[in-house]
Order: C-alpha cells, then structure tokens, then sequence
C-alpha cells in the first residue's frame, strides 16, 4: 500500500457487532464488509485521530497483519474509509439532483370505478380520512379518457418495465359494467403496442363478496390477475372487515378465492395486520399457503390509526411479526412484497429512494370524476389533486418534474433527521400521505415507518451473515 493518503471512516458508516463477527454498513451505498472483532481496535484509531490519518501509519502498528492489510482495502473499496479531504455532503447532493430532475415515467394507473364499498372494515382509511360521504361513480366514457391518457403516458415513456393497470376502490366490482367495458379496451390498446414489449398487466384489488363465476371466466379470457383482501381465519378475518350490516365477510371471500383458483387465475391475498391476528401472523401465513395454494401475499401495515383504535398495533410489534412470517413463507416458495423489494435493494446495492410508485413519479390514481393524483389516498385532498381528465394540458402537466419535486422530496435523503440513521438507503420514506395526516406538514418524515426500515435492516444483515456463513452462530 504505497503512497496511501489520509483517510477518514465515512459518516455512513455503521458498525453492528454479531457474536464473534463485525459488520461494517454503508448506509446511502449499501455496501457492507464483515470482519472479526479485532477490527474494533482499528476502528477506534481511526476515530482517534479525527479522521486524519495515514493507513501506513495503522499497518505498521500492526506489523503489516494480512487481515487488517485485507480488511483495510475493503474498507476502502467499499469507500467506508475515505479521502479525509472528500466532502460526502457531495454524494448526497448528487443523488437528490437525481431525483429531483429526473424525468417522470407513468407505468402504474389506478382506476377506481367507485369510491363506495359493501364492505365498512374497521380500520379503513378511506372511511375514516374521507372529506366527503358522497358516493362517486365513474361513467364509462371516464374509463375509457383515463386509459387513453395511460396509453399516451406510455407510448412518451418508453419503460422498458412492465405497465400496470389495477381497478381499485371502494369495491371496484360495484361497478362491474364500467370493468367489463373498460379492460377489452385495454387490451386493444396493448395490441397497438403502446404499451411496449413487456405489455401490460391488468390487476382488480377486490373484497371478493361479489365475485361470479361468469367473472372468473371473463377474468380468465383477458388474462387478469386478482388480488383479494383477507386477514386470516373466520375468526381473525370477521372481528375487522364486516359488511354494512355488521355480518362477516369471510365466507364469502373464500368462496371467490376458490372460484379463481378454479379457473386458474392468478390469484394474491392482500392481509391487512391488526390486533387481532399479528400475535399468530406466521400461522396465517402457513394458513394462505395451506388452504388457497397461494403463489403471492402481500401484508399491510395500518396507515392513520389511533392508539386507542381497537385494531392498533405498534410498527415494531407487526414489523417483527411479519419478518417471522416472511421466513416460514420463504420456506414454502413465496416471498412477501413489502420485505422482499427491501432484500433486493440490499443484495443488489441500490438504495431505495421512494418505497412509494407515487413519491417517485410512476404512477397515478383516476378517481371517479376523473380527478388525477399521484395515488388513491392523495385523492382525498383537493390540494394533492394533479389536475382532470377534461384539463387542456393535462400531459404536460403530469410530465412536468414540478408537478412531482415534493412528492420526490418525501424520499429519506431529503431529511437532516435521516441523515445518520443506519436505514437510510434501505428506508424509501414509508406513506408520504400518512406522515401529512400525522405531522400537517408536506412533505414530512413518516416517522412510524422510521421502526420499520431500521428493523428489517437488522434482520436483513444477520440473515445475510447466516447464509454467508452457513449457521446460526455468527
């Protein structure tokens, strides 16, 4: 190591110690490098001399040791020790330019046929947030306005990801007329090849209490994948999502979850977790997997409940309970969303920026009267509303890196208070309309997602180091 400069440990840098072994993380580059204990005697050198130090100087008071000359290097490599004159300020200057003047690339459109539902579930956002009772419901010609706009989004992006369709509510099958109308012209769309070579991917999120048999078959002609919301066992699934009249709904959604998997459609179950199944979340994982054969499951935290609301749970309670789950489900072949996109990012070493399509400028919500913004909650405030379908200029408008800087400006690394937290790169910001509701500033830090992030880094770091090593022991 001839000619080394002074060098400094990065402010990014983590250190985690797991029995015999030392983790060094990179908070913003998700770099990490493993090492024995011994590199804690290195690492207080470093600090010592406040970051001004010569990597000689620490070699030969070693006596040239091949593991700290090694460890030394990939400290470096992995810029955890750094030029003591490089201004890391600089990275992360480079980074928010990135975000904040990229173009915006719509791949995902939410249609909502309606915002009314037959179902009133007890933790429901929509209930509890709505700004009005008023009952909404899309016309036909709304439909077809809201797919020609995704259409031309997508013929001036170019993606080369896959775009996404998803009929949301409400309960988008109240409006089933405006779902049977709209997807035939959806696909007769993607047959003109403006949706690219990757095509696109048509999804209804639904309570599945309406669900016929002349709709899985319809389903199955145009190649539709379904997601169905259901918490667990009769027991766990009716103490929260009820219909108006007070009477469960598990019955009958297990009766279009099985009328789907009669016709082969791909089917996902959407598990909302709540005091009352997070206890036994691993066994409702097992459950899914068990009774419906499901190949996907996505779990969601509660967003804008009291403490005092009787389906409260904790972020840190569900989020270690959904990391358990996440295991007994990767055993079986499946691997749950809301951790699985924070794995990638981690193993691919590319941090997550925006853990929401909307925070990033990807995606946009159509509302029933054809109100544009950048998710479906966001449609609930007039001041989050991007524009109308009968606008002049509505493209522009949706394309303009304006119209999207404080949606982006919601990602971590826009926040001081982030700056030093070890989840920073893993983060993506969590909802940036439930941190509005919480703190009545935009855009703000959601800080119960804050729990969330640096739980499932720790996890992640020991289960990585598990694989690496091959047992449980460090």
């Amino acid at each position: 190591m001839r000619n080394m400069k002074n060098y400094k440990l990065s402010n990014f840098c983590h250190i985690y110690k797991i029995k015999s072994k030392v983790i060094l993380y990179h908070s913003l580059l998700l770099k990490e490098v493993y090492s024995k204990k011994m590199i804690i005697k290195i690492l207080r050198d470093l600090k010592s001399r406040n970051g001004n130090i010569n990597i000689n100087d620490i070699i030969k008071k070693y006596h040239n040791n091949k593991f700290v000359k090694k460890t030394i290097k990939e400290l470096i490599k992995n810029k955890l020790l750094i030029p003591s004159n490089y201004n890391e300020n600089d990275l992360l200057n480079n980074m928010r330019k990135k975000i904040l003047n990229s173009k915006p690339t719509i791949h995902t459109m939410y249609l909502i046929p309606t915002n009314d539902c037959n179902f009133r579930c007890k933790y429901c956002h929509i209930e509890n947030f709505q700004l009005s009772n008023k009952s909404l419901e899309m016309s036909e010609e709304t439909a077809k306005k809201a797919i020609d706009l995704f259409a031309r989004l997508a013929k001036l992006a170019k993606s080369q990801k896959k775009y996404k369709i998803i009929f949301y509510g409400g309960e988008p099958l109240l409006k089933w007329d405006i779902v049977k109308n709209s997807i035939p012209y959806a696909r007769l769309k993607e047959k003109e090849g403006v949706f690219g070579k990757k095509g696109l991917q048509i999804v209804i999120v639904t309570n599945g209490s309406l669900l016929t048999d002349d709709m899985a078959k319809f389903f199955k002609k145009f190649g539709i994948s379904v997601g169905v919301s259901l918490d667990g066992n009769k027991k766990q699934n009716d103490s929260m999502r009820i219909y108006k009249s007070g009477k469960g709904t598990w019955k009958d959604v297990v009766r279009a979850i099985n009328i789907l998997k009669n016709y082969d459609i791909k089917t996902a179950i959407s598990c909302t977790i709540h005091s009352k199944n997070v206890n036994i979340l691993p066994k409702v994982g097992k459950y899914f997997c068990e009774k419906f054969k499901i190949e996907s499951i996505s779990f969601n935290l509660l967003k804008g409940i009291s403490k005092k609301h009787p389906s409260y749970v904790s972020y840190p309670r569900a989020t270690k309970k959904l990391l358990e789950t996440f295991e007994v489900l990767r055993k079986e072949g499946i691997y749950e969303d809301r951790i699985m996109r924070k794995i990638i990012s981690f193993v691919e070493e590319v941090p997550l920026l925006n853990d929401c399509l909307a925070a990033s400028g990807k995606q946009i919500a159509v509302s029933p009267n054809g109100d544009i913004g950048p998710c479906h909650v966001a449609l609930l405030r007039n001041d989050f509303i991007i524009g109308n379908l009968k606008d002049k200029g509505l493209i522009k408008k949706i394309l303009s890196v304006d119209t999207w800087k404080k949606w982006r400006m919601n990602s971590p690394i826009f926040f001081e208070e982030c700056k030093n937290c070890e989840a920073l790169g893993i983060c993506g910001g969590g909802c940036p309309y439930d941190a509005y509701l919480t703190n009545k500033i935009f855009p703000s830090v959601d800080y119960n997602f804050c729990s969330h992030s640096k739980i499932v880094l720790d996890w992640m770091i020991k289960d990585l180091l598990k694989i690496a090593t091959g047992n449980d022991n460090g």
